[in-house]
């Protein structure tokens, strides 16, 4: 079964800048006119009820975001996208994205891994409110990962695979391993057991790591032209399912 990473695009190297050069960057969204968080999304280090696991069932509208281009250093809507990363204050300190309806309503048609909530929003864009939503994931993954059936494996020069004799049963020695070959020439494959199966994940301290997505849905992104997001197949990492 194939797995792929997900990241946000931060720019389309066929749009260039009207300030320079290189491509014109993407907008993320800015939260410091929100009047009503009320102590949901953090700010100035502070952090607010909607935080990484932790998640709300009674969280108002969030009225408003805005898009400001980090580039301009200024409030600039020139475009549109179905997804945003989060910039400023007022922002919710979690996995995932502000996500507009399009997209809310194609990922509730997958497994999406628990817990998560859409928590409804506005998006301020050329004078209009447009319903966007919070997405967060809040699955913690490392409960997810059924570490005394993971394998690991180091790449050699010939592209062959050679056993790791090593067993790694917590957080912290999962780590470890990932610092332990960033950055070197030789390379590692993982084998992971994972306890349920998900369209879309957080698995970080891997090759691509971060946003997981089946190939399912990487397919239906694709078709309906949610051009958004960099999709890389994840050529050294596997996912076996427990419950599979």
């Amino acid at each position: 079964m194939k797995y792929y990473s997900l990241k946000i695009k931060s720019f389309n190297p066929e749009i260039k800048d009207e300030l320079s050069d290189g491509p014109k960057i993407y907008p993320s969204a800015n939260g410091e006119k929100i009047s009503n968080s009320n102590g949901y999304l953090s700010v100035g280090g502070k952090f607010g009820k909607i935080f990484f696991e932790k998640t709300v069932d009674d969280a108002p509208i969030f009225d408003y975001f805005y898009l400001y281009n980090l580039t301009y250093q200024k409030e600039y809507d020139w475009i549109l996208l179905d997804a945003y990363s989060y910039i400023g204050q007022n922002v919710p300190s979690c996995r995932g994205f502000l996500v507009s309806e399009k997209l809310k309503r194609l990922l509730e048609k997958f497994d999406i891994s628990e817990p998560f909530r859409f928590y409804e929003s506005r998006l301020m864009f050329k004078g209009k409110k447009l319903k966007y939503y919070i997405f967060h994931l809040a699955q913690n993954e490392w409960e997810n990962l059924i570490f005394n059936e993971c394998e690991y494996f180091e790449i050699n020069s010939s592209d062959s695979l050679k056993k790791i004799p090593l067993q790694i049963s917590n957080s912290k020695e999962f780590k470890a391993l990932f610092k332990q070959y960033k950055g070197k020439t030789s390379k590692l494959n993982w084998k992971l057991t994972i306890k349920n199966y998900s369209d879309i994940f957080y698995m970080p301290f891997i090759e691509k790591g971060g946003y997981i997505i089946s190939e399912t849905l990487k397919n239906e992104i694709i078709k309906n032209d949610l051009i958004d997001f960099e999709i890389e197949e994840l050529e050294n990492v596997k996912f076996k399912i427990k419950s599979a």
